[in-house]
């Protein structure tokens, strides 16, 4: 299934060149398939707001944000 964030996910809809590459790698591997395990989608369905800058590979990040 595809995330139901895709479509307003800043990180994902971001046009910096730079992270092209990575976006769609990302797409291909959370968006468009596992999006239950995106640190970005799991951070979303909590009372703590999600950096603009988390990637949805960041776990370990998405541990320490949900300790505060």
């Amino acid at each position: 299934m595809v995330c139901p964030n895709l479509e307003t996910c800043p990180f994902i809809n971001n046009s910096d060149e730079k992270l092209k590459d990575d976006i769609i790698k990302y797409k291909s591997k959370f968006c468009n398939a596992d999006y239950e395990k995106c640190a970005r989608f799991i951070l979303s369905n909590t009372t703590v707001e999600v950096p603009i800058d988390l990637a949805p590979d960041e776990i370990k990040r998405l541990e320490r944000l949900m300790k505060t």
